[in-house]
């Protein structure tokens, strides 16, 4: 069962096309859409890498022990062509038992038509037993748009506003398992699913001023098979810089899931993260 987590400190790590200081928006933004904006084999950013590490600790009356990880790679090969490569990873124990475990691996290319429009594919595999889910093996097809972005008057390359929308299909199998806190006598009413479904998502971003960032994203996806299979992923998150190339940044997840991969007790349809994390530029 994937659970409320304690916040926890996050460590990003910038590659080094982000060498000099940057204000927090700018390292909010200087990603996957920086790079297209810039459509870049012409500049020196033909490769972007983001590294995200959270981790707690407690011994003596609590034991505990937490690790989280997402690493990104962002790729402009050539004119129009963005690929991104991306790996999480989630591990927990409490007094020597495993309470969370998950781990999903993804690559997505991006053709893009204009600066404002592009086509993509993207193919992911990912487990959470916790979540009664063994693996799961999905892809995607759709259309992004930048549909609105607007710059500071005085600094052109900080932008104040954006809004990306994205639509397209998307296709998985999803292969189950008893979660490992289910009941002793529970089973499985299936051992697998097939999903075709369509998929829209939305990324904002709005910078409440030159050092303070907030964002939110919205994924909706929407099973044709089971009507019921609707999931929704939602974050919202606010950033701030603290000093020269330091950012704070906290950041709220929500996961719904209207008909869980396993139809046991354990298993909750809404899952809820909360990270505070240190964003850093080196």
């Amino acid at each position: 069962m994937r659970r409320l987590l304690p916040a926890t400190l996050t460590l990003t790590v910038a590659g080094a096309a982000w060498a000099q200081a940057l204000p927090v928006n700018e390292l909010e933004t200087r990603t996957k859409e920086q790079a297209v904006a810039e459509r870049s084999p012409e500049t020196d950013r033909t490769l972007q890498l983001i590294g995200e590490l959270g981790t707690a600790l407690a011994k003596g009356n609590t034991d505990t022990f937490h690790i989280n990880g997402d690493v990104r790679v962002i790729i402009v090969p050539a004119t129009d062509w963005v690929l991104e490569t991306r790996a999480r990873a989630l591990y927990e124990k409490s007094r020597e038992i495993v309470t969370a475990n998950s781990w999903s691996l993804s690559e997505r290319v991006d053709r893009f038509v204009s600066q404002r429009f592009s086509i993509f594919a993207a193919g992911e595999i990912a487990r959470n037993p916790f979540a009664g889910l063994d693996r799961r093996l999905s892809g995607q097809l759709g259309a992004a748009y930048l549909a609105w972005e607007t710059r500071d008057a005085e600094k052109a390359d900080l932008v104040t506003n954006r809004l990306r929308l994205e639509l397209g299909g998307y296709g998985a199998r999803e292969d189950f398992v008893l979660p490992p806190n289910s009941e002793p006598d529970a089973v499985l009413d299936q051992n697998h699913r097939k999903i075709y479904a369509a998929r829209a998502a939305a990324h904002y971003l709005h910078a409440l001023s030159k050092t303070a960032t907030t964002g939110v994203d919205v994924e909706y996806i929407q099973d044709f098979v089971d009507t019921s299979n609707v999931v929704v992923n939602s974050s919202v998150y606010v950033a701030a810089s603290i000093a020269e190339g330091f950012a704070l940044k906290l950041t709220a997840s929500h996961h719904f899931e209207n008909a869980p991969p396993v139809q046991e007790p354990a298993l909750k349809k809404s899952d809820y993260l909360l990270t505070a994390g240190l964003v850093v530029s080196l």
